[in-house]
């Protein structure tokens, strides 16, 4: 699943419960699972699971990396024109899936589901025949071969049907398009940096130019905060990140930094928003 890097041509991008879908299903099976551009570009994944230990170690080998390279892009590409998942055995004898992702009959990315093995089918292939012999490869091989999950064929099935529903509720809920994300994402960059800076609701929306009902929907779509929660989170982030650093740093200057001028208000909305006071966090 380690796709070469290409520009990406993305269209729209998964709002953050889509993110934690795709966490939970790869949590839930135990195997790596991303969303890709059009263009093969990977745009995130579950859980950000790395791909197995097999799969790394065999694509050490330059050769085997680039056949794995070339698989994927043909898969993506016969995907994409037949319309519909495809199941295939990769050159390291795992099984992997990849679905299109399709909204109003226009395919707008994929997703891609491995690396496992399919009870019954997938045999670990005698890499011991490789020339030149890499000492002790095969037995590293075999040891991580066995440690990646397998399912049975109907197992497989019923995941792929899991997957095609949970990717038809994403395309109707949880997609956002680049226009809109091109069009916040400065403010947040703004806030994110500046967090002794607080914006109203009204500034904000004057700077994209939408309504503060517009403004509340496009944050929520984008971050599933509203625009006052994205806010104090980001300040709340620079604070936990001057305790750490800084443990000797006075709270209220740590609060002046965030933009408080208060310090006992920022003690209780820190103490409300992490649990526990910020004298106690920074031990």
């Amino acid at each position: 699943m380690n796709i070469p890097s290409f520009p990406p041509r993305l269209d729209y991008i998964l709002q953050p419960e889509a993110q934690r879908m795709l966490g939970h299903f790869s949590s839930l099976h135990r195997v790596r699972i991303g969303f890709f551009s059009l263009d093969a570009k990977e745009i995130c994944v579950g859980l950000n699971r790395p791909s197995c230990e097999y799969c790394r170690l065999l694509r050490t080998d330059k050769k085997m990396n680039g056949k794995c390279s070339s698989l994927d892009r043909t898969m993506f590409e016969k995907a994409r024109k037949q319309n519909r998942p495809l199941c295939y055995t990769c050159h390291g004898q795992l099984t992997e899936a990849v679905l299109p992702v399709m909204l109003g009959g226009r395919g707008i990315g994929f997703i891609m589901v491995g690396q496992f093995r399919t009870l019954g089918k997938n045999t670990m292939p005698a890499f011991s025949t490789w020339n030149p012999p890499k000492k002790g490869l095969t037995r590293k091989l075999r040891l991580y071969y066995e440690k990646t999950p397998a399912f049975s064929k109907q197992q497989v099935e019923d995941m792929l049907h899991m997957l095609h529903l949970m990717v038809d509720y994403i395309t109707g809920h949880y997609l956002v398009s680049m226009k809109d994300f091109d069009l916040i994402h400065p403010l947040m960059e703004r806030i994110q940096s500046n967090p002794s800076e607080t914006i109203s609701i009204k500034e904000a929306a004057e700077s994209i130019g939408r309504s503060p009902s517009g403004l509340f929907q496009l944050f929520k779509k984008l971050t599933g905060q509203g625009l006052r929660q994205f806010q104090t989170e980001s300040k709340l982030k620079e604070a936990d990140r001057l305790l750490k650093t800084f443990p000797q740093m006075p709270i209220k200057e740590i609060a002046a930094r965030i933009g408080f001028n208060d310090p006992l208000y920022f003690s209780r909305l820190y103490r409300k928003h992490r649990g526990t006071a910020p004298t106690t966090a920074r031990r």
